[in-house]
């Protein structure tokens, strides 16, 4: 049998990359005066796409402090945790 591809899920995988999601998190979500996130709150979140991921982040005291969109929120995260690379 012979293969013309391998494909690795490194994330969370052979890569433990909590930490770094965690930071991020925290960073695009302290900008707006929010608590940090524990990484076991982030552990929790974690593990079903970037979307879902922001839909877990967002707790009901942020939306009464004020609105925040979903797509700016995805947006900062996956360029931040780009930067971190």
């Amino acid at each position: 049998m012979s293969f013309r591809a391998v494909l690795f899920d490194l994330d969370g995988t052979l890569l433990d990359t909590l930490e770094d999601i965690a930071a991020t998190m925290n960073a695009v979500f302290g900008r707006r005066g929010y608590r940090p996130f524990t990484l076991d709150e982030c552990r929790l979140m974690v593990g079903e796409g970037m979307e879902t991921l922001v839909r877990r982040a967002v707790r009901p005291d942020h939306l009464l402090r004020k609105p925040l969109s979903m797509s700016q929120l995805q947006s900062e995260i996956h360029e931040l945790g780009r930067q971190r690379l």
